[in-house]
């Protein structure tokens, strides 16, 4: 039985018959609830660094997934300067022609891809696929398929 469940009961217990609770209970509920209370504190923000995502979420230009990328954002160590690096790369990344076509990553996948700390003049020019080749896929799926159902591919 966990820790938690067996206080439970004994104070449970306590209270049904009316009798006092030893002072041993006490201070092993008192642990628990500041054990419970420092792990919540830890989950919703370890290293006080909500502010700080709320400055980079007000410059991100793509607002999607918020809940994620505050998620992967606590798990950042933002000291020596890591804040002021993903600020400047976010600024940088905003003035390539993959950004100004629209070619934004979610937030989230910025974070935990530490995309920071890519080298933008390798992002080569953005590849579009035309209508016909994309038309030509769809015959070549098409044919692959009946051609399996016809039993010619095995």
């Amino acid at each position: 039985m966990d820790y938690a469940k067996e206080l439970s009961q004994k104070f449970r217990a306590a209270a049904i018959r009316g009798t006092p609770i030893d002072s041993q209970t006490l201070l092993d509920a008192a642990d628990l609830i500041e054990r419970l209370s420092s792990k919540h504190k830890k989950e919703t923000d370890p290293n006080g660094n909500d502010k700080l995502f709320d400055k980079f979420w007000e410059e991100w230009p793509l607002k999607v997934k918020k809940k994620e990328a505050k998620s992967a954002w606590r798990k950042l160590d933002l000291s020596d300067g890591l804040f002021g690096k993903i600020m400047k790369s976010v600024e940088d990344h905003k003035n390539t022609e993959r950004w100004k076509k629209g070619y934004i990553p979610n937030p989230a996948t910025f974070i935990n891809g530490e995309q920071w700390e890519d080298d933008l003049s390798t992002l080569g020019p953005i590849r579009s696929i035309t209508k016909n080749q994309s038309d030509k896929t769809v015959d070549k799926s098409f044919e692959i398929m009946r051609r399996a159902l016809e039993g010619d591919i095995i």
